[in-house]
C-alpha cells in the first residue's frame, strides 16, 4: 500500500529544493545587478535576466523577481516588457512601494497606446 507519510516527506524535500534553487538564482540576479550598477554592461543584465527567469521557473510568484526583471527591461529601453512585468510583480503585492510606483508611472509615461487607451477609458 502507498505510504502517504512518505509522500508528505518526498514533496517537502522536492519544495525545499525548488525554493533553494530559485533563491539562489535570484541572488545570482541581484549579484549581477549589483555589478552592472557600479560597471554598466550589457552582458551583467543578460546573465541577471537569466537567473531571474530561472528563479521564476521554480517559484513563479516572486513579485522581487518580476520588479528586477521591469527594471532590465526598462534599462534596455524596452518599455512595454518592462510594463509587463512591473504589472505582473504588482499582481502578487498589496501595493507598490513608491520607488516602484514611480518607475511604473515612468514606463507607462513612455506608452504612447497606454496613454491613449487610457484617455479613450476616460471618455466613457
Amino acid at each position: 500500500m502507498f505510504d502517504m507519510s512518505a509522500f508528505a516527506s518526498a514533496k517537502e524535500k522536492v519544495n525545499k529544493r525548488r525554493v533553494a534553487t530559485s533563491g539562489s538564482a535570484y541572488e545570482q540576479a541581484v549579484i549581477e545587478l549589483e555589478e552592472f550598477s557600479k560597471n554598466p554592461d550589457k552582458e551583467s543584465l543578460e546573465i541577471a535576466g537569466e537567473k531571474l527567469i530561472e528563479a521564476l521557473k521554480f517559484s513563479p510568484d516572486n513579485p522581487e523577481a518580476y520588479i528586477c526583471l521591469a527594471y532590465i527591461f526598462y534599462v534596455l529601453d524596452d518599455d512595454e516588457f518592462a510594463w509587463k512585468y512591473i504589472n505582473l510583480a504588482e499582481s502578487y503585492l498589496e501595493y507598490l512601494p513608491d520607488e516602484i510606483q514611480s518607475l511604473k508611472n515612468e514606463i507607462e509615461d513612455n506608452l504612447p497606446w497606454l496613454k491613449n487607451k487610457q484617455n479613450q477609458d476616460q471618455d466613457y
